[in-house]
Protein backbone atom coordinates (compact mmCIF):
# COMPACT_ATOMS: atom_id res chain seq x y z
CA UNK A 1 0.00 0.00 0.00
CA UNK A 2 2.81 2.17 -0.62
CA UNK A 3 3.88 2.29 3.47
CA UNK A 4 8.03 2.50 3.97
CA UNK A 5 9.10 0.49 6.91
CA UNK A 6 12.00 1.41 9.07
CA UNK A 7 12.99 -1.86 10.02
CA UNK A 8 14.38 -4.32 8.24
CA UNK A 9 11.35 -7.50 9.27
CA UNK A 10 7.91 -7.84 10.85
CA UNK A 11 6.45 -10.98 11.67
CA UNK A 12 3.15 -12.55 9.79
CA UNK A 13 0.41 -13.82 11.74
CA UNK A 14 -3.30 -14.67 10.69
CA UNK A 15 -6.79 -12.77 12.26
CA UNK A 16 -6.39 -15.78 15.20
CA UNK A 17 -2.95 -14.48 16.02
CA UNK A 18 -1.19 -17.17 14.98
CA UNK A 19 2.64 -16.82 14.05
CA UNK A 20 2.93 -17.62 10.24
CA UNK A 21 6.45 -16.69 9.41
CA UNK A 22 7.87 -12.98 9.28
CA UNK A 23 8.31 -10.72 6.08
CA UNK A 24 11.85 -9.10 4.75
CA UNK A 25 11.67 -5.66 3.15
CA UNK A 26 14.67 -4.55 1.05
CA UNK A 27 15.48 -1.28 0.08
CA UNK A 28 18.47 -0.61 -2.62
CA UNK A 29 20.94 2.14 -1.29
CA UNK A 30 23.56 1.23 -3.72
CA UNK A 31 22.98 5.17 -5.49
CA UNK A 32 22.63 6.40 -1.73
CA UNK A 33 25.65 4.61 -1.12
CA UNK A 34 28.10 5.36 -3.79
CA UNK A 35 26.93 9.03 -3.19
CA UNK A 36 27.74 9.35 0.17
CA UNK A 37 31.20 7.18 -0.60
CA UNK A 38 31.71 10.11 -3.52
CA UNK A 39 31.31 13.15 -0.87
CA UNK A 40 33.87 11.41 1.86
CA UNK A 41 36.32 11.23 -1.21
CA UNK A 42 35.91 14.62 -1.93
CA UNK A 43 35.92 15.35 1.44
CA UNK A 44 39.18 14.25 1.80
CA UNK A 45 40.62 15.18 -1.50
CA UNK A 46 39.62 18.83 -0.76
CA UNK A 47 41.44 18.13 3.22
CA UNK A 48 44.14 16.83 1.44
CA UNK A 49 44.41 19.78 -1.32
CA UNK A 50 44.24 22.51 1.55
CA UNK A 51 46.95 20.54 3.38
CA UNK A 52 49.39 20.63 0.70
CA UNK A 53 48.20 24.25 -0.40
CA UNK A 54 49.16 25.50 3.06
CA UNK A 55 52.29 23.38 2.86
CA UNK A 56 53.19 25.20 -0.31
CA UNK A 57 52.54 28.82 0.99
CA UNK A 58 54.49 28.21 3.68
CA UNK A 59 57.23 26.66 2.42
CA UNK A 60 56.78 29.71 -0.58
CA UNK A 61 56.69 32.28 2.35
CA UNK A 62 60.06 30.83 3.80
CA UNK A 63 61.69 31.12 0.33
CA UNK A 64 60.61 34.51 -0.06
CA UNK A 65 61.93 35.08 3.32
CA UNK A 66 65.39 33.50 3.10
CA UNK A 67 65.57 35.36 -0.75
CA UNK A 68 65.27 39.22 1.27
CA UNK A 69 67.69 37.74 3.28
CA UNK A 70 70.10 36.71 0.48
CA UNK A 71 69.57 39.36 -1.60
CA UNK A 72 72.32 41.92 -1.44
CA UNK A 73 74.22 40.37 1.46
CA UNK A 74 77.85 41.65 1.39
CA UNK A 75 78.87 40.10 5.35
CA UNK A 76 78.41 36.36 4.34
CA UNK A 77 79.46 34.68 7.46
CA UNK A 78 76.71 37.15 9.23
CA UNK A 79 74.06 36.10 6.47
CA UNK A 80 74.30 32.42 6.39
CA UNK A 81 74.10 32.36 10.46
CA UNK A 82 70.74 34.15 9.84
CA UNK A 83 69.84 31.71 7.31
CA UNK A 84 70.47 28.77 9.49
CA UNK A 85 68.59 30.12 12.32
CA UNK A 86 65.39 30.53 9.93
CA UNK A 87 65.45 27.10 8.69
CA UNK A 88 65.84 25.50 12.23
CA UNK A 89 62.54 27.82 12.41
CA UNK A 90 60.83 25.71 9.57
CA UNK A 91 62.55 23.15 8.35
CA UNK A 92 65.06 21.44 10.85
CA UNK A 93 65.92 20.55 14.47
CA UNK A 94 70.11 21.22 13.21
CA UNK A 95 71.38 23.30 10.01
CA UNK A 96 74.57 23.36 9.21
CA UNK A 97 76.43 25.47 6.37
CA UNK A 98 80.36 24.56 4.78
CA UNK A 99 82.25 26.19 2.77
CA UNK A 100 85.09 25.13 0.70
CA UNK A 101 87.86 27.83 0.52
CA UNK A 102 90.23 27.84 -1.88
CA UNK A 103 92.82 25.45 -1.06
CA UNK A 104 90.31 22.74 -0.93
CA UNK A 105 89.45 22.45 2.91
CA UNK A 106 85.83 22.75 4.57
CA UNK A 107 84.83 25.19 6.75
CA UNK A 108 81.67 25.21 9.04
CA UNK A 109 80.32 28.94 8.58
CA UNK A 110 77.45 28.72 10.06
CA UNK A 111 75.31 26.07 12.64
CA UNK A 112 72.18 26.41 14.24
CA UNK A 113 70.05 24.21 16.39
CA UNK A 114 66.80 24.64 18.23
CA UNK A 115 67.60 21.13 20.67
CA UNK A 116 71.32 19.58 22.28
CA UNK A 117 71.42 18.29 18.12
CA UNK A 118 74.75 18.76 16.89
CA UNK A 119 76.30 18.27 13.69
CA UNK A 120 79.90 16.99 14.93
CA UNK A 121 82.11 17.02 11.72
CA UNK A 122 82.39 17.66 8.11
CA UNK A 123 82.19 14.49 6.71
CA UNK A 124 78.66 13.84 5.35
CA UNK A 125 79.08 17.30 3.91
CA UNK A 126 82.71 16.45 2.56
CA UNK A 127 80.81 13.35 1.14
CA UNK A 128 78.26 15.60 -0.79
CA UNK A 129 80.83 18.66 -2.19
CA UNK A 130 82.85 15.56 -3.60
CA UNK A 131 80.28 13.66 -5.39
CA UNK A 132 78.25 17.20 -6.19
CA UNK A 133 75.15 14.77 -5.37
CA UNK A 134 72.71 15.44 -2.60
CA UNK A 135 71.72 13.33 0.05
CA UNK A 136 68.77 12.28 1.52
CA UNK A 137 68.20 9.83 4.66
CA UNK A 138 64.80 9.51 5.36
CA UNK A 139 65.30 7.31 8.49
CA UNK A 140 68.78 7.73 10.06
CA UNK A 141 67.75 3.69 11.73
CA UNK A 142 68.26 2.47 8.65
CA UNK A 143 71.15 4.64 7.49
CA UNK A 144 74.88 3.44 7.11
CA UNK A 145 76.57 3.66 10.62
CA UNK A 146 78.64 7.12 9.82
CA UNK A 147 75.89 9.19 9.90
CA UNK A 148 75.23 8.69 13.35
CA UNK A 149 78.36 9.21 14.06
CA UNK A 150 78.46 12.41 12.82
CA UNK A 151 75.83 13.72 15.51
CA UNK A 152 75.92 14.34 19.27
CA UNK A 153 73.44 15.32 21.56
CA UNK A 154 69.73 13.84 20.69
CA UNK A 155 69.20 11.15 18.36
CA UNK A 156 68.81 11.97 15.00
CA UNK A 157 65.77 10.95 12.88
CA UNK A 158 66.26 12.09 9.37
CA UNK A 159 68.60 13.99 7.24
CA UNK A 160 69.13 15.97 3.77
CA UNK A 161 72.04 17.59 2.67
CA UNK A 162 72.62 19.07 -1.25
CA UNK A 163 75.97 21.11 -2.90
CA UNK A 164 75.88 24.27 -2.88
CA UNK A 165 76.76 24.89 -6.84
CA UNK A 166 76.82 28.00 -8.90
CA UNK A 167 78.37 28.00 -12.87
CA UNK A 168 79.50 24.45 -11.83
CA UNK A 169 81.65 25.65 -9.28
CA UNK A 170 80.90 23.62 -5.78
CA UNK A 171 80.93 26.15 -2.99
CA UNK A 172 79.60 24.04 0.21
CA UNK A 173 77.18 22.49 1.35
CA UNK A 174 73.56 22.62 2.81
CA UNK A 175 72.73 20.26 5.17
CA UNK A 176 69.44 20.03 7.51
CA UNK A 177 69.11 17.28 10.53
CA UNK A 178 65.64 16.09 12.56
CA UNK A 179 65.75 14.78 15.64
CA UNK A 180 63.59 12.27 17.59
CA UNK A 181 63.26 9.03 16.24
CA UNK A 182 59.66 8.45 15.18
CA UNK A 183 58.72 12.12 14.52
CA UNK A 184 58.43 13.79 11.17
CA UNK A 185 60.64 12.39 8.62
CA UNK A 186 62.34 14.00 5.22
CA UNK A 187 61.05 12.74 2.05
CA UNK A 188 61.38 13.90 -1.78
CA UNK A 189 59.36 16.85 -1.17
CA UNK A 190 61.68 18.00 1.42
CA UNK A 191 64.96 17.14 -0.77
CA UNK A 192 63.49 19.48 -3.28
CA UNK A 193 63.17 22.70 -1.14
CA UNK A 194 66.70 21.93 0.16
CA UNK A 195 67.89 22.15 -3.82
CA UNK A 196 65.96 25.14 -4.02
CA UNK A 197 67.41 26.82 -0.76
CA UNK A 198 70.84 25.83 -1.54
CA UNK A 199 70.89 26.94 -5.43
CA UNK A 200 69.58 30.45 -3.87
CA UNK A 201 72.42 30.35 -1.33
CA UNK A 202 74.92 29.59 -4.23
CA UNK A 203 73.97 32.08 -6.31
CA UNK A 204 74.26 34.92 -3.05
CA UNK A 205 78.05 32.95 -2.29
CA UNK A 206 78.73 33.77 -6.20
CA UNK A 207 77.60 37.82 -6.06
CA UNK A 208 79.47 38.23 -2.83
CA UNK A 209 82.67 36.52 -4.11
CA UNK A 210 82.34 38.34 -7.20
CA UNK A 211 81.61 42.25 -5.86
CA UNK A 212 84.45 41.03 -3.29
CA UNK A 213 86.81 40.67 -6.18
CA UNK A 214 85.68 43.84 -8.13
CA UNK A 215 86.23 45.45 -4.41
CA UNK A 216 89.57 43.86 -4.65
CA UNK A 217 90.32 45.61 -8.06
CA UNK A 218 88.60 49.03 -7.14
CA UNK A 219 90.81 49.77 -4.02
CA UNK A 220 93.49 48.41 -5.79
CA UNK A 221 93.28 50.50 -8.39
CA UNK A 222 92.31 53.48 -6.28
CA UNK A 223 95.31 52.78 -4.40
CA UNK A 224 98.11 53.11 -7.31
CA UNK A 225 96.26 56.83 -8.27
CA UNK A 226 96.90 58.36 -4.42
CA UNK A 227 100.41 58.75 -3.36
CA UNK A 228 102.38 55.82 -1.38
CA UNK A 229 103.37 58.02 0.94
CA UNK A 230 103.50 61.95 1.77
CA UNK A 231 106.71 63.82 1.68
CA UNK A 232 108.52 65.67 4.64
CA UNK A 233 108.24 69.30 4.46
CA UNK A 234 110.52 71.49 6.69
CA UNK A 235 108.84 73.38 8.83
CA UNK A 236 105.18 71.84 8.49
CA UNK A 237 102.96 69.04 9.39
CA UNK A 238 100.92 67.55 6.72
CA UNK A 239 98.07 64.97 6.93
CA UNK A 240 95.86 62.71 4.32
CA UNK A 241 92.38 61.55 4.29
CA UNK A 242 90.93 59.18 1.62
CA UNK A 243 87.60 57.42 2.70
CA UNK A 244 85.50 56.13 -0.45
CA UNK A 245 82.13 55.74 -0.47
CA UNK A 246 81.31 52.45 1.24
CA UNK A 247 79.86 49.25 -0.51
CA UNK A 248 81.03 49.80 -3.37
CA UNK A 249 82.92 47.87 -6.50
CA UNK A 250 83.82 50.80 -8.33
CA UNK A 251 86.78 53.14 -8.51
CA UNK A 252 85.84 56.87 -6.99
CA UNK A 253 86.43 59.71 -8.23
CA UNK A 254 88.82 62.13 -5.79
CA UNK A 255 92.18 62.19 -5.97
CA UNK A 256 95.01 64.24 -4.05
CA UNK A 257 98.52 64.80 -4.07
CA UNK A 258 101.79 66.29 -2.48
CA UNK A 259 104.84 66.40 -4.49
CA UNK A 260 108.18 68.61 -4.31
CA UNK A 261 108.69 70.75 -7.51
CA UNK A 262 112.19 71.76 -7.08
CA UNK A 263 113.86 75.13 -5.46
CA UNK A 264 112.00 74.26 -2.21
CA UNK A 265 108.99 74.15 -3.20
CA UNK A 266 106.21 71.76 -3.08
CA UNK A 267 102.77 70.93 -4.62
CA UNK A 268 99.85 70.28 -3.61
CA UNK A 269 95.99 68.92 -5.17
CA UNK A 270 92.96 67.70 -4.18
CA UNK A 271 90.46 66.93 -7.14
CA UNK A 272 86.65 65.25 -7.73
CA UNK A 273 86.25 63.25 -10.81
CA UNK A 274 82.87 63.11 -12.68
CA UNK A 275 81.70 59.88 -12.14
CA UNK A 276 82.70 56.65 -11.15
CA UNK A 277 84.60 53.30 -12.50
CA UNK A 278 87.18 53.03 -15.20
CA UNK A 279 86.34 55.90 -17.07
CA UNK A 280 87.31 58.11 -13.56
CA UNK A 281 89.89 56.27 -13.12
CA UNK A 282 91.41 56.72 -16.27
CA UNK A 283 90.99 60.62 -15.93
CA UNK A 284 92.20 60.78 -12.46
CA UNK A 285 95.52 59.34 -13.76
CA UNK A 286 95.51 61.58 -16.46
CA UNK A 287 94.83 64.85 -13.61
CA UNK A 288 97.74 64.03 -11.70
CA UNK A 289 100.83 62.76 -13.80
CA UNK A 290 99.51 65.97 -15.81
CA UNK A 291 99.70 68.68 -13.01
CA UNK A 292 103.01 66.56 -12.22
CA UNK A 293 104.63 66.98 -15.67
CA UNK A 294 103.05 70.57 -15.92
CA UNK A 295 104.53 71.60 -12.21
CA UNK A 296 108.25 70.66 -13.32
CA UNK A 297 107.64 73.26 -16.28
CA UNK A 298 105.52 76.00 -14.55
CA UNK A 299 105.41 78.01 -11.34
CA UNK A 300 102.04 79.14 -11.38
CA UNK A 301 99.47 77.65 -9.98
CA UNK A 302 96.83 78.54 -13.12
CA UNK A 303 99.40 77.41 -15.81
CA UNK A 304 99.53 74.10 -14.57
CA UNK A 305 95.41 74.12 -14.34
CA UNK A 306 95.57 75.36 -17.82
CA UNK A 307 98.10 72.65 -19.35
CA UNK A 308 95.63 70.06 -17.40
CA UNK A 309 92.39 71.77 -18.97
CA UNK A 310 94.40 71.04 -22.44
CA UNK A 311 94.93 67.79 -21.49
CA UNK A 312 91.60 66.86 -20.47
CA UNK A 313 89.16 69.07 -23.54
CA UNK A 314 91.97 66.55 -25.73
CA UNK A 315 91.59 63.40 -24.12
CA UNK A 316 88.78 62.91 -21.58
CA UNK A 317 85.26 61.07 -23.03
CA UNK A 318 82.59 63.76 -23.72
CA UNK A 319 80.63 63.38 -20.60
CA UNK A 320 83.51 64.19 -18.43
CA UNK A 321 85.17 66.66 -16.12
CA UNK A 322 86.78 67.48 -13.10
CA UNK A 323 87.15 70.03 -10.15
CA UNK A 324 90.26 70.29 -8.76
CA UNK A 325 92.54 73.06 -5.75
CA UNK A 326 96.29 73.20 -6.36
CA UNK A 327 98.45 75.35 -4.51
CA UNK A 328 102.35 75.90 -4.41
CA UNK A 329 103.92 75.97 -1.09
CA UNK A 330 107.69 77.78 -1.01
CA UNK A 331 109.15 78.98 2.47
CA UNK A 332 110.25 82.83 2.08
CA UNK A 333 112.33 85.31 4.65
CA UNK A 334 108.42 86.93 5.70
CA UNK A 335 107.17 82.95 6.35
CA UNK A 336 105.77 80.24 4.16
CA UNK A 337 103.61 81.55 0.96
CA UNK A 338 100.80 79.45 -0.35
CA UNK A 339 99.42 80.49 -4.07
CA UNK A 340 96.27 78.76 -4.74
CA UNK A 341 94.72 78.44 -8.09
CA UNK A 342 90.72 76.42 -7.95
CA UNK A 343 89.66 75.10 -11.33
CA UNK A 344 85.34 74.94 -10.07
CA UNK A 345 86.96 72.82 -6.66
CA UNK A 346 85.77 74.35 -3.22
CA UNK A 347 88.62 76.78 -2.26
CA UNK A 348 90.63 75.39 0.45
CA UNK A 349 90.26 76.94 3.87
CA UNK A 350 93.07 78.69 6.17
CA UNK A 351 92.64 78.39 9.86
CA UNK A 352 94.42 81.32 11.37
CA UNK A 353 96.84 80.61 14.92
CA UNK A 354 94.21 83.67 16.20
CA UNK A 355 91.18 81.22 15.63
CA UNK A 356 89.58 83.06 12.26
CA UNK A 357 89.16 81.35 9.06
CA UNK A 358 89.06 82.30 5.91
CA UNK A 359 89.74 80.76 2.05
CA UNK A 360 92.61 80.66 0.78
CA UNK A 361 91.20 80.41 -2.75
CA UNK A 362 89.01 82.08 -5.63
CA UNK A 363 85.63 80.25 -7.59
CA UNK A 364 87.20 78.90 -10.98
CA UNK A 365 85.72 77.07 -13.84
CA UNK A 366 85.69 73.25 -14.32
CA UNK A 367 88.55 71.59 -15.94
CA UNK A 368 87.52 69.92 -18.97
CA UNK A 369 84.85 72.41 -19.25
CA UNK A 370 85.52 75.18 -21.38
CA UNK A 371 88.57 75.59 -23.66
CA UNK A 372 89.33 78.89 -21.71
CA UNK A 373 89.06 78.60 -17.91
CA UNK A 374 88.95 81.55 -15.54
CA UNK A 375 91.34 79.93 -13.08
CA UNK A 376 92.24 83.17 -10.16
CA UNK A 377 94.92 82.91 -8.28
CA UNK A 378 94.96 83.93 -4.45
CA UNK A 379 98.31 84.13 -2.34
CA UNK A 380 98.57 83.53 1.27
CA UNK A 381 101.29 84.42 3.79
CA UNK A 382 101.15 81.70 6.39
CA UNK A 383 102.61 81.88 9.86
CA UNK A 384 103.11 79.39 12.91
CA UNK A 385 100.08 77.79 13.76
CA UNK A 386 98.21 78.48 10.55
CA UNK A 387 96.40 75.55 9.03
CA UNK A 388 95.14 75.11 5.83
CA UNK A 389 92.68 72.25 4.75
CA UNK A 390 92.07 71.41 1.09
CA UNK A 391 89.38 68.80 0.99
CA UNK A 392 86.43 67.42 -1.62
CA UNK A 393 82.85 68.05 -1.42
CA UNK A 394 82.71 64.54 0.16
CA UNK A 395 83.15 66.59 3.56
CA UNK A 396 80.51 69.19 3.04
CA UNK A 397 77.94 67.47 0.93
CA UNK A 398 77.03 64.26 3.10
CA UNK A 399 73.79 64.19 4.33
CA UNK A 400 72.79 63.85 7.82
CA UNK A 401 69.11 63.61 9.66
CA UNK A 402 69.85 67.75 9.87
CA UNK A 403 70.89 68.21 6.51
CA UNK A 404 73.76 68.84 4.49
CA UNK A 405 77.19 69.12 7.04
CA UNK A 406 77.97 72.13 4.65
CA UNK A 407 80.66 75.05 4.46
CA UNK A 408 79.46 76.82 7.45
CA UNK A 409 79.55 73.83 9.76
CA UNK A 410 82.49 72.81 8.82
CA UNK A 411 84.57 76.20 9.87
CA UNK A 412 83.10 76.54 12.85
CA UNK A 413 84.19 72.97 13.36
CA UNK A 414 87.59 73.57 11.87
CA UNK A 415 87.81 76.80 14.52
CA UNK A 416 87.15 73.92 17.06
CA UNK A 417 90.71 72.46 16.37
CA UNK A 418 92.48 75.63 16.48
CA UNK A 419 95.59 74.52 18.39
CA UNK A 420 96.04 70.77 17.00
CA UNK A 421 98.07 69.04 15.26
CA UNK A 422 97.38 68.12 11.40
CA UNK A 423 96.52 64.75 12.18
CA UNK A 424 94.04 65.51 14.78
CA UNK A 425 92.48 68.02 12.70
CA UNK A 426 92.06 65.70 10.10
CA UNK A 427 91.13 62.55 12.56
CA UNK A 428 88.29 64.89 14.26
CA UNK A 429 86.90 66.39 10.55
CA UNK A 430 86.28 62.92 9.22
CA UNK A 431 84.80 61.38 12.46
CA UNK A 432 82.84 64.01 12.72
CA UNK A 433 81.84 63.75 9.41
CA UNK A 434 81.06 60.24 9.46
CA UNK A 435 79.29 60.82 12.55
CA UNK A 436 76.92 63.02 11.12
CA UNK A 437 76.33 61.54 8.36
CA UNK A 438 72.66 58.95 8.04
CA UNK A 439 73.13 55.46 6.41
CA UNK A 440 75.77 55.22 3.75
CA UNK A 441 78.06 57.95 2.38
CA UNK A 442 77.23 58.11 -1.98
CA UNK A 443 80.68 60.43 -2.02
CA UNK A 444 84.25 59.72 -1.60
CA UNK A 445 85.82 62.02 0.79
CA UNK A 446 89.12 62.93 0.90
CA UNK A 447 91.14 66.11 2.35
CA UNK A 448 94.97 67.80 3.01
CA UNK A 449 95.55 69.13 6.38
CA UNK A 450 98.82 71.39 6.80
CA UNK A 451 99.45 73.09 9.94
CA UNK A 452 102.43 75.58 10.09
CA UNK A 453 104.85 74.67 12.84
CA UNK A 454 108.09 76.35 12.06
CA UNK A 455 110.94 77.61 12.01
CA UNK A 456 112.11 79.28 8.74
CA UNK A 457 113.65 76.69 7.75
Amino acid sequence: DGRVFDRWSTPLAGEDGVYRGRAWYFRDVSDLKRAQEDRSRLYESELVARLEADRGRARLAFLLEASTLLTGALDIEATLKALAELVVESLADCCAIDLTREDGSIVRVAVASNQDLEMSGDGLAAGVIRSRRPLLIPDAGQAPPGLLQAFTGSPVGSYVATPLVAHSRVLGCLSLALASPGGPRYGPDDLALAQDLAQRVALALDRARLFEAQRHIAMTLQASLLPPGLPEIPGVEIAARYRPASATSEVGGDFYDVFGVGEGAWALAIGDISGKGVEAASLTALARYTVRAAAREHRQPREILLRLNEAVMDERPSSRFLTIAYGRLRWRASGLRLTVACGGHPPPLLLRAAGTVERAGRPGTLIGFLPGPDLPEKVNELKVGDVALFFTDGLTDVRGPSGTFGEERLVALLQECAGLGAEEIASTLEDSVVAFQAGEPRDDLAMLVLRVVGPVP
